[in-house]
């Protein structure tokens, strides 16, 4: 099911390439997303969890569907129910199957996990240069303490 639906992002009319996604590589050691789509076997679970490894930081995973996110209707000893229990996700997507739609939003999502972790990763820089021009005027006064500006002060 997942499969499909899929597919149909990637085609013309949902077009997954407005968002970054143009090429999908099958090749852990140049991804840095995981879609988990479909049942996951115990016998796969390893398999995925390697994987999952050989992938470059940082990395995000996207749980499709019913199956990948809770087992779905397949509540037996062979499946696992939920990839969550060896994978951390960040992102879920409902349904069975899932919409094309219900995709893009997801990667949208992750783009914007993505961006907020970029934004943090300028603002620990800037705190760890204090001799900045930038840092300089982010500091506050003491209490008590008064900063004389030079459009405020009389000559």
């Amino acid at each position: 099911c997942c499969a499909i639906e899929m597919m149909a992002t990637l085609s013309g009319r949902f077009d997954m390439s407005r968002f970054g996604a143009e090429v999908i590589r099958f090749s852990p050691r140049q991804a840095d997303l995981m879609i988990v789509s479909g049942r996951i076997s115990i016998k796969m679970m390893p398999v995925l969890l390697k994987i999952y490894e050989q992938m470059p930081e940082p990395k995000w995973v996207i749980s499709m569907g019913a199956c990948a996110s809770s087992g779905g209707v397949f509540d037996t000893y062979t499946l696992v129910q939920g990839v969550d229990q060896f994978l951390p996700v960040h992102c879920y997507i409902p349904g069975c199957p899932p919409r094309p739609e219900s995709l893009l939003d997801a990667l949208m999502k992750i783009q914007a996990i993505v961006g907020e972790d970029a934004g943090a990763d300028d603002n620990t820089e800037a705190e760890e240069e204090p001799g900045t021009a930038a840092a300089a005027d982010e500091q506050e006064p003491a209490e008590g303490e008064t900063i004389d500006s030079p459009l405020t002060s009389e000559p």
